[in-house]
């Protein structure tokens, strides 16, 4: 289980640019995302990140990146059948089962980070309309139930209709 420091502490000793760290966040979403079965090492790496072992520039880094690919998901989830198709970012399509495989990874590492106070559910503040209203119309209820329940109340979520469509 010490993988996730060693690769931490790999990634924190890359003489990286600016640019080059915003990239950390993307691919610890890309990554957690398309694995078969979630798997917790990507939520530890950007656990300790985001930690006070890291440096300030990476930590704010990281937890912006990681804000802003969660927003990003939630984009992409909002657009409807006809507008678009989940990509691979080699241009495969998902299918069902790939959108919810998913959609359950990031569930499960988003609220790793959220229940290990590593971010907050600030992040669900969506800067962005038609989440806004779906993200203010939830409640803090069901965002407990977000947090202890990703398998059904995340994907109830986002296929719940918006008020007045």
């Amino acid at each position: 289980m010490q993988d996730y420091i060693d690769a931490s502490t790999r990634i924190l000793l890359l003489p990286l640019k600016k640019t080059q760290r915003n990239e950390i966040a993307r691919i610890l979403v890309h990554c957690c995302s398309n694995e078969s079965l979630y798997n917790p090492f990507y939520s530890l790496v950007a656990k300790r990140l985001c930690s006070v072992a890291s440096t300030p520039q990476v930590t704010r880094t990281v937890r912006m990146g990681l804000q802003f690919n969660l927003w990003g998901a939630f984009r992409e989830w909002g657009e409807s059948a006809e507008d678009m198709d989940w990509e691979e970012p080699d241009g495969d399509v998902l299918d069902d089962k790939g959108k919810l495989r998913k959609a359950l990874n990031l569930a499960k590492f988003y609220g790793f980070l959220v229940a290990e106070n590593v971010l907050s559910l600030q992040i669900l503040k969506v800067q962005f309309s038609p989440f806004t209203a779906l993200i203010s119309g939830l409640g803090i209820c069901q965002f407990t139930a977000l947090h202890k329940d990703f398998s059904g109340t995340l994907l109830h979520a986002i296929n719940r209709p918006f008020p007045g469509r």
